[in-house]
């Protein structure tokens, strides 16, 4: 796990105090495309988005890193730590989305849920 900075930290802080639904209204800002949507179409956009990577996801967290049992360590109870771990194994594997928010959506949801623990 890398050591986060403190702005790193306090915008895990900030994500994780966020609902899912304003999580996945941010994922479409990063398409880049120019294209504005309602506050409802940008969550459901963002959705659509999460269910593309959801496989990869899945993959990385569940098959490679071996979630459930992770879960398990008291290290990483923490979920700021919990999240900076799965923002490591998914950054750059996920089409430009932002790694953080990706991985605090799957804390959100839960990595026994994720990977059908």
């Amino acid at each position: 796990m890398n050591h986060l900075t403190p702005e790193e930290r306090q915008e895990i802080q900030d994500l994780l105090s966020l609902d899912e639904s304003l999580l996945y209204s941010l994922l479409p800002y990063h398409l880049h495309d120019g294209t504005q949507y309602s506050p409802q179409g940008q969550i459901e956009v963002g959705r659509k988005i999460f269910a593309e990577i959801k496989p990869t996801i899945h993959r990385r967290v569940c098959k490679d890193w071996n979630g459930c049992e992770k879960i398990k360590n008291e290290q990483i109870q923490d979920n700021v730590a919990l999240v900076t771990s799965i923002a490591d194994l998914i950054a750059g594997s996920c089409g430009g989305m932002p790694a953080f928010t990706l991985a605090t959506i799957v804390v959100k949801i839960g990595i026994k849920q994720i990977c059908n623990c």
